[in-house]
């Protein structure tokens, strides 16, 4: 997943271009199983953060400078790529006992929904009220919306 955000980063555009596919990161702590597991893996996920806070405009910046500010998500693919493979090598399977149907409304609603919502943040910045962001915003709010009530009708979410 993370190999997809950033080849589609690599390949963007424009500015919502890159910032909308990054919403789909926040799905990977469902991976992991309540208790321990995910708190750890939650840890883990945080303190990575921090370091791509830190050392992200740092390295970033350097690569844009030498190779082109797309690099950086080229980059992350190559990156993506080597922990795929070791991820296969080392993680045991994680498959449910139970084989779930796939649930199409809420994987259609809540990353739009967040995509809308992080685009409508960044493009506030060069102000609130244009009719872009307030589009984006309610937008965000009626799939979120509509994600929450699909999510709480549904016996397995």
């Amino acid at each position: 997943m993370f190999g997809q955000v950033g080849s589609t980063g690599a390949g963007a555009w424009s500015r919502p271009d890159t910032v909308a596919p990054w919403a789909f990161r926040a799905e990977f702590v469902h991976s992991f199983p309540v208790g321990a597991t995910r708190a750890r893996a939650t840890g883990t996920w945080g303190a990575m953060l921090g370091a791509g806070i830190a050392l992200g405009p740092i390295v970033s910046s350097a690569l844009a400078a030498e190779a082109g500010w797309r690099s950086w998500y080229w980059l992350t693919v190559l990156a993506a790529g080597l922990l795929s493979t070791a991820a296969a090598a080392m993680l045991p399977d994680s498959r449910a006992q139970q084989r779930r149907r796939l649930d199409v409304p809420g994987a259609l609603t809540m990353p739009a929904g967040v995509s809308a919502l992080m685009t409508a943040v960044t493009l506030g910045r060069s102000g609130w009220a244009q009719p872009a962001v307030l589009v984006l915003s309610g937008l965000a709010a009626v799939l979120l919306a509509a994600f929450y009530r699909i999510e709480a009708r549904r016996r397995d979410p």
